[in-house]
């Protein structure tokens, strides 16, 4: 919160205890109705700070042991809900119980658990409002992932795609993927040309929660740059990239479908958390104090004028 915001916070909580002490306050001075009416424009002057500016949000925010298909909840998807590519009862994918957790990253709901009851794996989509490189040059993605499985050996790969809306377009996918040792390490796929990969050289431990975030810089008359970062500081410090897309030419069109997928029998693959927003800090928001006093002020606000009606 800037320092303008927090100023008008202080003004009105000290006009409050003047009014409480029977002194000059700003009630008294400008009379009840034109309080309301600043109290009116003070929360929606604070607003923002509440929304943040995210394009894309689903944190699962749905009651553990439901299935995916069919769930719409989350920011900037429309009414478009969950598909899935399962359809046996008994091997649908559904909600774990809490959130996955990384440092102290903002998470809410429950997560995603994706199960592979076959070799060829699952999948989960859904279509949201598309975004594209001539709205906001640059734009990050960000999602947590846990995968759960018998050893290392046992699993391919399993990552979060990004595509347009059909199912034949270019899209980016991050994630986990078998390089050409054998080994299972993050990276960034595309299934432009086939399907081509970029291997980093962090390689993934089962049972442990990573945080994912990806910069995608837009280039509106040749291929795109995609940056992906593993475990990345919270506070945005130190932002060094894994892998970059530079030498796969990937040429996008825009983004308006997430896709959730998993490969290998008997795998489980836990999502969690995924944002797309124009800045890093959209997709990795950590609590903070004065998020915390502005909802206490804003209970406060409330209470104020609730009794300003009752006065």
């Amino acid at each position: 919160m800037n320092t303008t915001k927090l100023r008008f916070l202080s003004a009105l909580h000290e006009s409050s205890r003047e009014r409480e002490r029977g002194g000059y306050s700003l009630i008294g001075a400008v009379g009840k109705k034109a309080a309301r009416a600043l109290i009116a424009a003070g929360l929606l002057f604070l607003l923002p700070d509440l929304r943040g500016a995210l394009l894309v949000y689903e944190g699962f925010e749905y009651t553990a042991g439901t299935s995916i298909a069919g769930q719409a909840g989350g920011i900037g998807f429309g009414s478009n809900t969950w598909t899935e590519t399962e359809t046996t009862p008994g091997n649908l994918d559904t909600m774990g119980t809490g959130s996955l957790s990384y440092g102290s990253l903002t998470a809410n709901g429950n997560r995603l658990q994706l199960n592979t009851p076959t070799a060829t794996g699952n999948s989960d989509q859904r279509n949201f409002t598309a975004q594209s490189g001539s709205n906001y040059p640059v734009m990050w993605a960000g999602f947590l992932i846990n995968v759960q499985a018998a050893s290392l050996s046992s699993i391919t790969n399993g990552y979060l795609q990004l595509r347009p809306n059909s199912g034949s377009g270019v899209g980016a996918y991050l994630g986990v993927f078998t390089d050409g040792g054998g080994n299972k390490v993050f990276g960034i796929g595309s299934n432009q040309s086939g399907f081509t990969t970029a291997f980093s050289s962090v390689s993934l431990a089962l049972n442990t929660t990573y945080f994912l975030a990806a910069r995608v810089t837009w280039n509106l008359s040749g291929a795109e740059t995609i940056d992906l970062f593993v475990n990345p500081n919270l506070d945005g410090s130190g932002l060094t990239p894994a892998i970059s897309t530079a030498a796969l030419s990937i040429t996008l069109d825009r983004f308006a479908r997430v896709g959730l997928v998993g490969g290998t029998t008997g795998t489980t693959w836990n999502y969690d958390e995924f944002r797309l927003g124009q800045s890093f800090a959209e997709i990795a928001p950590v609590p903070e104090p004065s998020t915390a006093m502005l909802l206490g002020w804003t209970v406060a606000f409330s209470f104020l004028w609730k009794r300003l009606r009752r006065g």
